[in-house]
């Protein structure tokens, strides 16, 4: 079994403040990762969303688009992407935006004060209150 390093050696051999110094002279060219189809999109973010919202151009077609000028992704990456924009979907026709169902028929908003109502006791089977 592996044995646990010592904690109070490793603070004693420790120079913080060197490390300290070291640490807030890193930057984003010391971290090399891995690019995403999120940041090639990041180019023609602008593009996308007018697209998107006020052409109201599909996924499917912008999809194609891209792929046909060089960037591979496919509908639900896009769709994704444009989620993560902060762009909101559109509820459908007869939606409500207070139960989120399709049925048109919301119920008024609760106050706090009618939320918080008693909590019955239950009982148990042998009329033990629980």
């Amino acid at each position: 079994m592996k044995e646990k390093p010592n904690y109070d050696d490793i603070e004693k051999n420790v120079d913080f403040k060197a490390l300290a110094s070291r640490l807030n002279a890193l930057s984003e060219k010391d971290n090399r990762r891995r690019k995403t189809v999120y940041d090639v999109l990041d180019h023609v973010r602008g593009d996308i969303l007018a697209a998107r919202q006020k052409r109201k151009v599909s996924h499917k077609v912008l999809a194609k688009e891209l792929t046909a000028a060089g960037i591979p992704i496919s509908e639900p990456t896009l769709r994704k992407y444009i989620q993560a924009q902060g762009v909101a979907k559109k509820r459908r026709k007869g939606q409500n935006a207070a139960n989120g169902n399709g049925g048109g028929s919301g119920t008024a908003p609760v106050s706090p004060t009618e939320a918080k109502q008693e909590k019955p006791t239950r009982q148990h089977r042998f009329n033990l209150n629980v």
